[in-house]
């Protein structure tokens, strides 16, 4: 049964989420009791056991708690379900994942995508409080609904945008059929009609994933359905880590000429005390502490934003009033759009946020752009953003204050209106309008990259594998001292007002004066340091390579010491850095 239930990445048939941790309890058992009686299962068994033991981890919020995703519960994930399997396999990422960190080893990715289900989890990161959304594009089964491109929202230990619940497996009540309907999920509802239920039992995926990247700073994942009769609905969303997601809604009609309606529906939970504004085009939740939301329309003048009571089901048939709002644009012909931002918050009662459209004199169903502007936390923050449609845009493209050839493109901007963080994917260049030097400048099309300047140091991040350093050049002033790719520290220099990336790998002097550069090493023991690394030169210029193996390891001790990184002298990455380093040395020497 393993193997008619799961597709081949892992995940579950059936559009649900507590059918599937039912029937992977049930395998974990029977590999248990054959084991019990001293016979192994097959090699096919392990490695679909193992998959769907990480589809079954990731289908739950950060705190483990369900996503009433189709036919299931709120509950929690067992922890003790997947004891075993990260034994069997020993699977330190997995133990980390499902122990909450109390164990095993923090896994180098967050988000995860199941092109066989079309099934995506995004995070910000492992945390129990990270923001986390979770999208699917597939139906599939009995317990599956009609909530192709629905998704469900948690942040700060709370879900702030959910699922309406089973009601009851009755399908002629009206509570069934309602819980079932698109109306009762955060999707499109075209002319009040619900999406029709996949009927080929789960295995084939009907709807469409166009792309789907994932970094430590953004995810980007585009997607279609053509469950609505007569019509294709593409919902892309883009991911800006930790707490940003802009969903773009793009409905395209087969037949011309009709005049159609459109509602861009969400959903909280009954204590929400959800709240919609006409004039700020705005479904906010308002919980007197901890998280909220704020659901934010970028089509200003050409939307009107509505609420409407309707049901959640708290637990099988524990039916209670909710109201929902949704964004609607009426007797629209021909393709229609919503581009909307979904930020969560915590512990700020007084956030607002504002999302208007861009003009970019071309059709929506090419590309879209809108200007956001917050305040959270007491800090204002304004970016840019922009959407192509095209499958290799080449031309430029003027949104707001920047212009850009690639398919998307993101600029934060500091109080002072100045660059602080930049997001780019397929595109060779980002630019101020109106000013020659780019922002971001490649000799070929980066596929994905985030550029973020903080102080004195700058970090990018990327899981371009093709990426050519030696052809990037990255606007910067002449006090960046210290860069970092993906979290490790890279040389550079600085012409021309870009900074350029070498390929040289920094000496452990580089090292040292650049982590004391920011703060990352106290001065007295770096200076402590660079004294130790000039005599086991010397010593390595007199060939006394014995000697210099044996101070390099004094070295090694010396900054190792428990009390130096309780003191807060130097820091953990510093410190592995480091001894990276002097560990290169020493075989080094030990080879020559």
């Amino acid at each position: 049964m393993i193997f008619y239930n799961h597709l081949p990445d892992g995940s579950y048939v059936e559009a649900t989420g507590g059918y599937n941790t039912g029937a992977f309890s049930g395998y974990k058992n029977y590999k248990t009791t054959m084991l019990e009686n001293g016979v192994e299962v097959s090699p096919e068994y392990d490695e679909m056991l193992h998959k769907a033991a990480y589809y079954n981890a990731l289908l739950y919020a950060p705190d483990g708690s369900g996503l009433q995703y189709g036919d299931s519960s709120p509950g929690l994930r067992d922890a003790g379900l997947f004891k075993d399997i990260y034994e069997w396999y020993n699977d330190k990422e997995l133990e980390y994942i499902t122990t909450y960190g109390s164990g095993g080893t923090k896994p180098p990715w967050t988000s995860r995508h199941w092109s066989d289900s079309t099934v995506t989890a995004m995070r910000a990161d492992w945390s129990r409080e990270s923001p986390y959304l979770f999208t699917n594009v597939r139906g599939g089964g009995q317990h599956g609904h009609s909530d192709y491109n629905g998704l469900i929202v948690y942040a700060y230990g709370r879900t702030l945008l959910n699922d309406a619940g089973i009601f009851t497996y009755t399908s002629s009540d009206p509570y069934r059929q309602w819980g079932l309907s698109s109306t009762a999920h955060n999707t499109v509802v075209i002319n009040d009609r619900s999406q029709n239920r996949d009927s080929n039992g789960g295995h084939v995926a009907t709807g469409t994933v166009h792309d789907f990247m994932t970094n430590s700073a953004f995810d980007c994942l585009s997607q279609s359905t053509p469950q609505t009769p007569g019509f294709t609905h593409r919902r892309t969303i883009t991911f800006i880590k930790p707490n940003l997601w802009i969903v773009s809604d793009l409905m395209i009609p087969e037949k011309e000429g009709e005049r159609n309606n459109y509602k861009q529906v969400w959903h909280m939970l009954p204590e929400s005390g959800l709240s919609t504004s006409e004039k700020d085009k705005t479904i906010v939740s308002n919980y007197e502490s901890g998280a909220n939301i704020i659901v934010a329309s970028a089509d200003n003048d050409d939307v009107e934003v509505k609420e409407e009571m309707g049901w959640f089901d708290r637990s099988y048939q524990q039916l209670e009033k909710a109201r929902y709002g949704y964004f609607e644009k009426d007797n629209i012909e021909g393709n229609a759009s919503f581009d909307t931002v979904l930020v969560p918050t915590d512990n700020d009662p007084d956030a607002q946020v504002n999302a208007e459209a861009l003009d970019l004199n071309v059709e929506k169903s090419t590309a879209t752009a809108l200007k956001l502007t917050s305040y959270i936390n007491g800090e204002k923050s304004t970016g840019y953003y922009y959407l192509s449609y095209e499958e290799d845009p080449q031309a430029e493209s003027v949104f707001g204050k920047y212009v850009t050839d690639g398919e998307m493109a993101y600029i934060s901007e500091q109080e002072n209106g100045t660059a602080s963080q930049l997001i780019a994917r397929n595109a060779s260049f980002v630019r101020e309008d109106g000013n020659d030097k780019a922002l971001v400048l490649y000799s070929g099309k980066i596929k994905n990259i985030s550029i973020e300047q903080s102080g004195d140091r700058m970090d990018i991040q990327t899981s371009d594998t093709d990426l050519d350093y030696s052809g990037l050049k990255i606007l910067a002033p002449e006090g960046i001292h210290a860069l970092y790719i993906n979290g490790t520290k890279h040389a550079f220099k600085l012409k021309d007002g870009y900074l350029m990336i070498s390929d040289e790998e920094p000496s452990i002097e580089e090292l040292i004066e650049g982590y004391i550069k920011d703060g990352q090493l106290n001065s007295d023991l770096g200076d402590q340091l660079l004294y130790r690394v000039s005599i086991i030169h010397t010593m390595e210029d007199q060939k006394q390579f014995a000697e210099a193996v044996n101070y390099l390891k004094d070295l090694r001790s010396y900054i190792s010491a428990p009390a130096v990184l309780q003191q807060g002298l130097i820091t953990e990455e510093a410190l592995d850095v480091i001894n990276a380093k002097a560990q290169e040395w020493i075989e080094g020497l030990q080879a020559g």
